[in-house]
């Protein structure tokens, strides 16, 4: 739903210097709806929002091994950059201070997009979560002493 991207906290832009849009990834149906309902209420024209989200399922599998994916064709370019330089590059401080020297910029990051993606847990499974949280388990009393 483009209509629910939303920037970063201010504190994570400071820290990352990154002012990407995140776009929220919902396990439950019924939060997305719920979060949509509340949206179009804090809208300043409702009447613009649909009344349904327009919604893009995907297979958590592959949303999983599409960002190892991304991770290891990264890692794997900056290996093949550090090889290229010969043993210099085997040095990682070396490595940066050559490549500086050099001006030669850090290898781009090879994005699909799921950088922005934010995962939102289902409600019920939060609820159940804190619920066992503050039962606990009842095995960390001292036991007496003989």
């Amino acid at each position: 739903c483009p209509e629910l991207k939303r920037q970063p906290p201010k504190i994570k832009r400071l820290l990352f210097r990154e002012n990407k849009m995140e776009s929220p990834l919902f396990f439950s149906y019924d939060d997305l709806l719920d979060a949509w309902t509340e949206m179009k209420k804090k809208s300043s024209n409702p009447s613009s929002i649909p009344n349904r989200p327009q919604i893009e399922v995907y297979n958590m599998f592959d949303i999983v091994s599409s960002l190892d994916k991304d991770q290891w064709k990264v890692k794997r370019n900056e290996e093949l950059a550090h090889k290229a330089d010969g043993f210099v590059g085997s040095i990682p401080v070396v490595n940066s201070i050559v490549r500086k020297i050099k001006g030669l910029k850090e290898e781009k990051a090879i994005s699909s997009g799921l950088e922005q993606v934010t995962f939102v847990p289902s409600s019920r499974n939060v609820e159940t979560k804190v619920a066992m949280s503050t039962i606990g388990n009842g095995k960390a009393r001292i036991r007496n002493m003989r």
